[in-house]
Formats: structure tokens, sequence, C-alpha cells
């Protein structure tokens, strides 16, 4: 299951808040970034993979490709903030997925925030109060450190795998040329941009598979683009076919 922007947050001003009362919740992933706050309530998350418990004050801040589900019985209110790239741009140097757990004034300063930008029109007080939410609640985050220019194109990759991006738009997004990422790509970390791509595909199909999905449902919302590529991969990489994948 893929969520896109285009449908889930307002295009105008890159994001949308709600209140949700929050039950079992399949696997997903979406294009845009993700911000959720339990208030009320237990339960049990996946989030690539790992599993993650979800009491009063967990905070899960989420990038674009990464896997997630709610698995547990339980039933929590929680407080979601979804929104693009366009909103925060310290979120960039941000190591995501971030989990953590809010103190009680925290947590009670984001639900104050989080009341005032649901109750206001004007589009610029509306992005403010937003960025301020996001910046109380990812204060204790580790920071990458962007000097390296390779390391920062991965991360890109990291973040936008799914979306299937060449070597040239990630030398575009670093200010390097293609020969030149590709080769000290391979010397950093010894494999080529492509081979490292395909290698997060798999993974991320491997999450689809091992939590229920079709074999067409993890080929294609892991970023493959047929299902024969995927065949091929995964069968290279893991000695048998993706139907018989047991984890």
């Amino acid at each position: 299951m893929n969520f896109e922007k285009k449908e889930m947050i307002d295009l105008q001003c890159g994001f949308s808040c709600d209140m949700r009362t929050v039950k079992k919740f399949p696997l997903h992933g979406h294009d845009y970034y993700e911000m959720e706050i339990t208030v009320e309530g237990e339960s049990m998350a996946t989030v690539n993979g790992q599993s993650v418990p979800l009491r009063k004050g967990t905070l899960c801040c989420m990038a674009p490709g990464d896997i997630h589900a709610i698995t547990g019985e339980g039933e929590m209110v929680t407080l979601n903030l979804s929104f693009d790239g366009r909103l925060w741009d310290p979120l960039a140097n941000i190591k995501l997925p971030f989990i953590c757990e809010l103190g009680e004034e925290s947590l009670f300063l984001a639900k104050e925030l989080f009341t005032l930008l649901e109750g206001v029109t004007d589009g610029f007080l509306r992005r403010t109060l937003a960025e301020a939410l996001l910046t109380l609640c990812t204060r204790g985050a580790a920071q990458y450190s962007f000097e390296d220019p390779v390391g920062k194109a991965k991360a890109y990759l990291v973040r936008h795998f799914r979306e299937n991006p060449s070597l040239k738009l990630c030398a575009q997004q670093v200010g390097l040329s293609s020969n030149y990422l590709a080769l000290c790509f391979k010397k950093k970390y010894g494999l080529s941009f492509k081979e490292c791509l395909t290698g997060y595909k798999l993974r991320c199909a491997k999450t689809f598979l091992e939590n229920g999905a079709s074999v067409t449902q993890a080929c294609f919302d892991s970023g493959f683009e047929s299902l024969s590529a995927f065949y091929t991969a995964f069968k290279k990489e893991n000695g048998v076919a993706p139907s018989r994948w047991k984890g």
C-alpha cells in the first residue's frame, strides 16, 4: 500500500495535520514525510522491519521510503503532521526514521502547538506553527554530517530509493558530476550506485513480503519497475524466488 502526497496533504502549503484515532493498520509507505505523536493509548508498530512500542509520548518521524505499520491490538489517539520537503529545511539533516519519547513538558507544548495549528487559517501563521512543532519534537535528534557530498548523496538515495532516482539526479543534489560520484560511491561503499539502489529496494521488498504482501505489491511498492526485473534481482540476491521467501 502506498499513499501519495497529492492525495494526503495540502499541496498549496505543503502539509496537513489532524488528530486521529488509530487501530491496526497495514504495512504502507508514502512519498512525503510524516510525524506522529501518541497522546493516548498503547500499541505496537513496525518501522522498516523493526518493532517499536507506542505509548503516550512516543514520537515517530519518518521519511519518504520508510515502510511502517500499526501491528498491535490497542487503540491510540495520535497527532499527525504529514508534509513535503518544503516545510522545514533542517529536517534534511536529521537521521530518519527518528523515534523518541517526549517528556511531559514537551508533550504538553506539542499538544498546545497542534491545537493552535488546527485553529488558524492564515498561511504564514500555520507554517510558522508547523515549523515550531517540528523544531520542538526533533530537537534531540542526532544530526548527519553532510560535509561529505558522497555521504549526502547516499542519504538522498536512502530517502528516495522507491522513486528510482538516477545517478545524474543524485549527483545534481550534491553538486558533483555523475562520473565522479559513481567513482567515489564505489570507492567509499564498495558497491556501485545501481547495486546500492537495488539493495535498498530488495530490503524494502523483503519487509513487505514478511508482512503478508503479495509478490506484485512487494515489487512495485518497493520501487521496481517490472516483475521480471524484481524476480531476477531477488533470486540473484537470495537464491530463491520472492514467492518462496520466508524471512
